[in-house]
């Protein structure tokens, strides 16, 4: 009798063990399926309308050969995904401020496989000149140690309005942004830079002595604001850059494994192998819009045949 009370209550433990299983496990599917859906639906996916907006305000993207839109599309989308946009004396960032600030991020940093700029958390959007504490004098952009960025919102499209002017606020952040981001730390240890170093210190102190080509007068503050000024002429006007100061050109061309001289294909390092995996049947197209498109290939195409860019 004693023996088969025992069985009897081994067995209902053992039940009992089981129902609670199964309960927690259905909960924690639930539980995993609200966490994702959430995810998913507040993810922020590319349209055709940004592709366009890319087209018509992004000289660098518009240049590129297929395969290479198709590989900036992608990081930009997964670059826009992980940074927080906060908006300062104004309601919301557009959707448009977003992409061209991303798109930025995205051109700088094309030639490297990290491009997260994992650092910089938040970006931060003013609509004009902003003042900081302790400043005299209102700031287009800053870029801080701290992990943030901010923009003047008319400093960005005043920056688009003219493709080769030298003048970008967006690529100068960025420029500041890879110089403090612990990702790009040992780009700054090479030769590339150690030879563009040397070589600029001899151009800040002609900038300081009032003899000043090319570069603005501001570049000359220090070696940091030279830098920064330097990848926006690369980036604005590589050609004037090239032909006026070849060995500056040459040393910045080694540290971003680009040259966008040779626009339809200006990187200048290994990535086939990124292009060819999104390249790959996948639909990535589909995974970032949400829409049945085959590919990015014949969004692009589609697009090109209507005249639409």
């Amino acid at each position: 009798m004693m023996s088969d009370y025992t069985d009897t209550g081994t067995e209902s433990a053992l039940l009992l063990g089981f129902v609670i299983l199964f309960i927690f496990i259905i909960c924690l599917i639930f539980f995993i399926r609200e966490v994702f859906s959430h995810y998913f639906r507040h993810r922020k996916r590319l349209r055709p309308a940004d592709v366009i907006f890319l087209y018509q305000h992004n000289r660098y993207f518009r240049n590129l050969s297929l395969p290479l839109k198709r590989l900036f599309l992608h990081r930009l989308h997964n670059l826009w995904n992980i940074k927080e946009f906060v908006p300062m004396e104004m309601d919301e960032v557009s959707r448009k401020t977003e992409i061209l600030i991303m798109s930025m991020a995205v051109q700088l940093t094309f030639g490297f496989k990290k491009y997260a700029l994992y650092n910089f958390k938040k970006i931060y959007v003013a609509p004009d000149t902003f003042h900081m504490p302790g400043a005299s004098q209102p700031y287009a952009g800053l870029t801080s140690s701290q992990g943030y960025i901010i923009f003047s919102e008319k400093a960005l499209f005043n920056s688009i309005a003219t493709d080769n002017d030298g003048y970008h606020i967006g690529i100068h952040e960025f420029a500041h942004a890879i110089t403090l981001d612990t990702a790009y730390e040992h780009l700054f240890w090479g030769k590339a830079y150690k030879t563009w170093k040397a070589d600029a210190r001899k151009k800040i102190e002609v900038i300081r002595a009032g003899n000043n080509t090319l570069f603005s007068d501001y570049s000359g503050t220090n070696i940091d604001e030279f830098f920064a000024h330097s990848i926006e002429q690369f980036f604005e006007q590589p050609e004037v850059l090239a032909e006026r100061f070849p060995k500056k050109y040459h040393s910045i061309r080694q540290l971003l494994k680009q040259n966008p001289i040779a626009a339809e294909y200006p990187l200048e390092s290994d990535t086939s192998w990124e292009i060819m995996k999104h390249d790959s049947a996948e639909d990535l197209f589909l995974l970032i819009t949400g829409k049945k498109y085959p590919s990015i290939d014949i969004l692009l195409r589609h697009l090109y045949s209507s005249n639409i860019i």
